[in-house]
C-alpha cells in the first residue's frame, strides 16, 4: 500500500473502533500496532518506541491541544492558553526530542519575563521560539 500520514492512520483506526478521533483509546490502538508492526525493525531509522512517543505527541498536540488553544483564544483565556501552549512546548521537547538546549530554555524564560505563551517552532534539530 501507499505511505499514510499519522493523522490519516488515526482517523481510519477511529472510525473502526467507533470512537472520537481524540479518544486516548485511539492512540493505545496505534501504539499497540506500530509497536507489533516494527517488532525491533526499525525501516525508519527510528526504534518502535521512538515513534511511539512522537504518534502519542501528535496525537495529544493534534486532537487536544491545538483545539484547546483555538478555545482559549476565542475566550480570551490567557490562563488556559498558557497551560496549554506549555504543554505543547513540554511534549516537543519529551516525545519529539528535536530541540537544542536553546530552544528548550527559552520558552519557559520567556514567561518567567511576562509572556502569556511561548514555544518551540521549526523543523527541529535547532528552529526557533516565540512568546507573547
Amino acid at each position: 500500500g501507499g505511505r499514510h500520514t499519522l493523522a490519516s492512520v488515526l482517523l481510519r483506526l477511529s472510525e473502526q473502533m467507533g470512537l472520537p478521533p481524540s479518544s486516548g483509546l485511539v492512540a493505545d490502538e496505534a501504539e499497540r500496532r506500530l509497536t507489533r508492526a516494527h517488532n525491533g525493525a526499525r525501516p525508519s531509522g527510528c526504534p518502535a518506541s521512538a515513534l511511539a512517543s512522537r504518534l502519542r505527541q501528535f496525537h495529544e498536540e493534534s486532537e487536544v491541544l491545538v483545539p484547546g488553544i483555538a478555545s482559549a483564544f476565542s475566550r480570551n483565556d490567557h490562563s488556559a492558553l498558557s497551560t496549554l501552549v506549555a504543554r505543547s512546548h513540554a511534549l516537543t521537547c519529551t516525545h519529539l526530542c528535536n530541540t537544542v538546549p536553546e530552544t528548550e530554555w527559552l520558552p519557559p524564560a520567556g514567561i518567567e519575563l511576562g509572556a502569556i505563551a511561548a514555544s518551540a517552532f521549526g523543523a527541529g534539530f535547532g528552529g526557533s521560539c516565540w512568546a507573547g
